[in-house]
C-alpha cells in the first residue's frame, strides 16, 4: 500500500517549484537508507510528504534551484533521519492512554506504532479495540492498530472477558482505523489447524491483511508450517540462535527491548554478521512510564542495537525502513521524495536522541519535549466504570487444601527459569503439611490466579518459585492477557490488604505485607490504563516500585510486572489461569497433586 497526500497535484508543483513548500529544513546532513550514504542536502515538505530531496553527492552542478518556502528550519548540521517506527508493542502496557502515551514517545522520536490492543480487547471486547482506535485518531503520531487474533489466548483453558472468532476479527479489520491481523500468539491452535485459528487466518490471508506473529522457541518443522499460514514476523525471538533460524527463512525478527525482556543484544550478537539484514526490526512490546521517561523509547532500541554491534545506519534501517517493508507501506521509512515527512535532526547517529521530531511535516517536538498543540478530548470509555467483578475473600479462599492433614504432598510447582524472563517449566516438589496447610519451602509462595469477569467461584491456586518475590504479596488486574486477578503471597492475610485495595481502586497493582497496605497505582481504564501524563505515572508507578522492592524482586528488571505474565498460555512452558494449571506445550491441564505421591504421617 501507499500512503497518499491529500493533494498530489500540490506536491508535484511543490516539488517543481511552482509553489513554495510548507516547511524547508536546509543545512542537514542526510542520512541515505537506501544506499548506506550521508550527504549534505535540504529537503522541502508538503502536506505532510517530502516533496523534495535536494543533493549533489557527486558535486556534478547540474542543477542550482532557489526554493521557497513558507517555513524554513536550519538543521545546523544535523543528520536527518526518518521518525521511528515500533514494530510491535501494546499501549495498554505502558499503563497510559492512547493520548498520553503518544505526548510521552513523540519526543523520542517515534512517529509511527504498530499496536496490538488485544489487553484491553480481553477486558471489554470489541469496544476496548474500537476505544484504542478511536482514541489514537487525528493525533500527530501514526497508530496503525490491528485487530486481536487471539482472545483469549487460549480458548477452553482460560476466561476472559470476550471471544473472538472470525467473524469478529474480520469484522473489526474493516472498521475505520484498523490495519491489519494482531499477533497470532496460539501457535498451537495454528499449528493444529483448528476451527478457531484456521478460518482467521484463511480468511485474512485471502484479503492480504497483514499478520503479526508470535513464534516464540520455534523452528523446524513447526517454524515452517507456522510460516505458511500468512504471519511474516515475530517479537517473542529471545536468543540468537532463534533469530538465526527465522531470519534464515525469511521471517522478519522483531528484536524487543521492553521493560520487562530484553533481547536486543542476544539477538544483534547472533546476527550481526550476516550478509543482510533486512529482516531484523526493532520493537518495544511492553515499556513503562518510568523507563520511557529516563531512556526513551525506539531511540534507545536503536542505541542497544548499535551498542550490541550493529553499524548506526544499518540500526537505523532495523527501527524503519525495515518495518515499513514488512507492513508493505512503500513510501514510509526513509528520507525520499514522495515519503511521508516523518523526519528527526539527530546530532549523534549512535545515540538517536533527536533535537526536532517532525511528524506528517509538522515540528511536534523540540530538545525532548511536545510543543505541538494536542486535543485534550476524553474519550467515553475513559469515564465509564469498568470495575472488576470480584468476590469477597477470605483467607480460607486464599488457602490450598493438600489431600493430608500432616505429612507431606508432592505438588506441581510453577518455576521461573530466570529472574527477568517469563519462561516458565513445572517441577514437582515434596511440600510439609502441618494441620492441613502447605509449608512453603524458602523461595516458594502461593499464587491464585480469580476471575474478574463475573465468575467469582473460578479460581486457581498453586506454589510458585523462582519469582524473586520474598515476603508480602502482590495484586494486580495487569494480567497477560485475560486481565484475571493475579496474586502472589506468603500469607492470606497479606493477600487480602493488597486484593481490597485493588477493588477500591477499581483496578491496578497494590502490595502488602503484615497484613498492611504498602503501596498501589490506580488503573482505572478498564483496569489496565491510567488517565495520569507520563511524567505523573513514572512518579506513581517508582513509588510503588519502591514498595514492592522491600518485598523481594531486587534482581528484576521490572518488579511491578513481575507477575503479569504468569496467566499468559502462550508462553512455555508452565502457566496459570482462572480455570486452572496449564502446561503450554500440550495445551492440556496439569494437576496441582500428582496422583499417588501424597505421604500421611500420624
Amino acid at each position: 500500500m501507499r500512503l497518499n497526500p491529500k493533494d498530489m497535484s500540490a506536491l508535484v508543483a511543490a516539488s517543481m517549484g511552482r509553489q513554495p513548500v510548507e516547511l524547508l529544513l536546509t543545512n542537514v546532513q542526510v542520512v541515505n537508507l537506501f544506499t548506506g550514504e550521508i550527504h549534505p542536502g535540504q529537503v522541502g515538505v508538503q502536506d505532510g510528504f517530502i516533496a523534495y530531496v535536494d543533493m549533489d553527492p557527486d558535486n556534478l552542478n547540474r542543477e542550482d534551484i532557489q526554493r521557497d518556502a513558507l517555513e524554513v528550519i536550519d538543521g545546523q548540521g544535523r543528520y536527518l533521519i526518518p521518525g521511528f517506527i515500533d514494530a510491535h508493542l501494546h499501549i495498554e502496557s505502558t499503563m497510559m492512554t492512547p493520548q498520553n502515551f503518544a505526548k510521552a514517545v513523540l519526543p523520542w522520536g517515534t512517529t509511527t506504532v504498530v499496536t496490538d490492543p488485544h489487553e484491553v480487547g480481553n477486558v471489554l471486547g470489541t469496544d476496548g479495540v474500537k476505544y484504542m482506535a478511536q482514541a489514537s485518531a487525528d493525533m500527530p503520531i501514526r497508530n496503525l492498530v490491528l485487530a486481536p487474533s487471539c482472545v483469549p489466548a487460549l480458548p477452553g483453558m482460560e476466561s476472559a472477558g470476550a471471544t473472538f472468532n472470525d467473524e469478529d476479527v474480520i469484522s473489526l479489520c474493516n472498521e475505520d482505523n484498523i490495519f491489519g491481523i494482531g499477533e497470532v500468539m496460539d501457535f498451537l491452535g495454528v499449528l493444529e489447524q483448528d476451527d478457531r485459528m484456521n478460518p482467521i487466518l484463511v480468511r485474512s490471508t485471502q484479503q492480504s491483511a497483514y499478520i503479526q506473529g508470535h513464534a516464540p522457541s520455534m523452528f523446524g518443522q513447526r517454524l515452517n508450517a507456522y510460516l505458511c499460514t500468512g504471519p511474516t514476523n515475530d517479537h517473542e525471538t529471545r536468543f540468537g540462535q532463534e533469530a538465526k533460524d527465522k531470519m534464515r527463512l525469511g521471517m522478519y525478527v522483531q528484536a524487543r527491548e521492553s521493560s520487562m525482556s530484553r533481547n536486543v543484544r542476544d539477538i544483534v550478537e547472533a546476527v550481526k554478521d550476516f550478509k543482510f539484514h533486512d529482516y531484523l526490526c526493532l520493537c518495544t512490546d511492553d515499556r513503562e512510564a518510568a523507563d520511557i521517561l529516563e531512556h526513551g523509547h525506539m531511540n534507545h532500541v536503536v542505541k542497544v542495537a548499535i551498542e550490541a554491534g550493529l553499524d548506526p545506519i544499518t540500526a537505523i534501517r532495523c527501527a524503519t525502513l525495515h518495518t515499513a517493508k514488512d507492513l508493505e507501506i512503500r513510501n514510509l521509512g526513509a528520507v525520499a521524495p514522495g515519503y511521508v515527512a516523518d523526519l528527526l535532526l539527530v546530532d549523534d547517529l549512535h545515540d538517536p536522541r533527536p533535537a526536532k521530531v517532525i511528524s506528517q511535516g509538522k515540528l511536534v517536538a523540540e530538545n525532548g519535549h511536545y510543543i505541538a498543540p494536542f486535543s485534550a478530548k476524553v474519550h467515553p470509555l475513559e469515564e465509564q466504570d469498568t470495575t472488576a467483578e470480584l468476590p469477597d475473600f477470605n483467607a480460607e479462599m486464599l488457602t490450598i487444601q493438600p489431600p493430608v492433614e500432616n505429612g507431606s504432598v508432592v505438588v506441581n510447582v510453577l518455576h521461573y527459569l530466570r529472574l527477568n524472563a517469563s519462561l516458565t517449566e513445572w517441577r514437582q516438589v515434596s511440600i510439609p503439611v502441618v494441620g492441613g496447610k502447605l509449608v512453603l519451602p524458602e523461595g516458594h509462595q502461593f499464587v491464585m490466579i480469580q476471575n474478574r469477569y463475573g465468575k467469582t467461584d473460578q479460581r486457581t491456586l498453586a506454589v510458585v518459585s523462582g519469582s524473586g518475590l520474598e515476603q508480602g504479596a502482590i495484586a494486580a488486574t495487569v494480567s497477560h492477557d485475560s486481565h484475571n486477578l493475579t496474586v502472589m503471597y506468603d500469607t492470606p492475610e497479606n493477600a487480602l490488604a493488597a486484593i481490597e485495595q485493588v477493588k477500591v481502586m477499581k483496578g491496578g497493582i497494590a502490595c502488602a505485607n503484615n497484613g498492611q497496605l504498602l503501596g498501589s497505582l490506580a488503573l482505572p481504564v478498564a483496569g489496565l490504563m491510567s488517565t495520569l501524563d507520563c511524567q505523573s505515572l513514572a512518579v506513581e508507578g517508582e513509588k510503588l516500585k519502591e514498595a514492592v522492592l522491600t518485598l523481594g524482586f531486587r534482581e528484576a528488571v521490572n518488579p511491578l510486572l513481575r507477575i503479569a505474565t504468569i496467566a499468559l498460555p502462550v508462553i512455555p512452558k508452565a502457566k496459570l489461569s482462572d480455570k486452572g494449571l496449564i502446561n503450554v506445550e500440550t495445551k492440556s491441564f496439569v494437576p496441582l497433586f500428582p496422583e499417588n505421591k501424597a505421604q500421611a504421617s500420624d
